[in-house]
């Protein structure tokens, strides 16, 4: 059976990368559409060697289509998410703001194709939501979770693709020597990106603050009394998001244990620190896994550990696919 797409925000990184990854998995697409604001509307999308017309987004995108994927910033899928619903698609919305009508937050690894056949709309949670939820789940099932403290390095290309040019130019420019002017620093920019790190926790228009991160996280875990504390760091990294994990568990446990634990987790590769190296930030856009280290077991109950994801794959638009394989499976 093949199944009729949808892409909303298709010029954008995100909806261009659901776009690859559908094309990469093989995904039984019998007609895709691709939409955009007006201002892309004519531009073209390549999805399997062939051009795909960017058309702008209005009211009759969504008749006959059955999978529908919303890469757009939240006010813009709040105003056309309903009318996707009532065409019959199901909607995966990764811009979050599905989360106000009490859509649950999924994570293809933590789900199943009878719990998504319930549903209409499903939200992809924050990057780091998704991150902490692969390795936190069997700690949570194997030991019971007590606290939990978060410290977030974001990457510049969580803020789009002006926030990667953004910190390439002004890495540029500081490197010779030159000031930085107005068309360096985007308005829409926390603060200077290059050489800097910025506390950006309250969110903004294109990423969650950390209420919404730890929101999203209880809820996957399953347990809303879980305490849980947060820090987001805007960081001068262009691709791939850190997460610092620091956990107090009910039950004593040994890092072989955990280890254990987090090696049965689909979507988790576990490394040894001797191998940090192979899995910076900076590489971690070649894997389709949440690498994880396991750095620190102090107190038998306090479990420290780094890793690192591909925010825009894994964290974002390869989640959105694999929850769509779920769904049709």
């Amino acid at each position: 059976m093949q199944y009729n797409i949808v892409v909303v925000g298709a010029t954008g990184q995100v909806g261009g990368q659901v776009i690859r990854e559908l094309e990469a998995r093989a995904f039984p697409v019998g007609k895709l559409l691709a939409f955009a604001s007006e201002e892309s509307a004519g531009e073209s999308v390549e999805f399997c060697a062939e051009m795909v017309l960017v058309q702008r987004l209005d009211e009759t995108a969504f008749i006959g289509a059955d999978i529908v994927f919303f890469c757009v910033p939240e006010h813009v899928c709040s105003a056309h998410l309903p009318q996707a619903e009532k065409q019959g698609a199901f909607c995966i919305d990764l811009s979050g703001a599905a989360r106000h009508a009490a859509a649950p937050f999924i994570v293809s690894e933590l789900c199943s194709t009878q719990q998504l056949k319930s549903l209409t709309t499903v939200v992809s949670p924050p990057v780091a939501a998704i991150q902490a939820a692969l390795l936190l789940t069997p700690l949570q099932v194997k030991f019971g979770i007590k606290e939990v403290t978060l410290t977030v390095l974001q990457s510049a290309s969580s803020l789009g693709g002006w926030g990667v040019n953004a910190l390439r130019n002004q890495s540029g420019a500081l490197l010779n020597g030159r000031p930085l002017d107005g068309k360096d620093l985007p308005v829409d920019a926390p603060a200077q990106l290059a050489y800097n790190l910025t506390p950006v926790s309250d969110g903004g228009d294109v990423y969650p603050g950390v209420d919404a991160i730890c929101s999203a996280l209880c809820q996957l875990l399953g347990q809303p009394e879980i305490s849980c504390a947060a820090e987001l760091l805007q960081a001068p990294i262009f691709y791939a998001n850190g997460l610092s994990v620091m956990c107090t568990v009910a039950a004593e446990v040994d890092a072989e244990v955990v280890s254990a634990c987090l090696l049965s987790q689909a979507g988790v590769n576990v490394v040894s620190t001797p191998l940090m190296r192979e899995f910076g930030t900076s590489t971690a856009p070649q894997y389709t896994e949440v690498p994880v280290i396991v750095t620190r077991v102090a107190n038998k109950q306090h479990i420290t550990l780094w890793s690192v994801i591909d925010n825009l794959r894994k964290g974002s638009a390869l989640n959105a696919v694999q929850i769509a394989e779920t769904f049709i499976a």
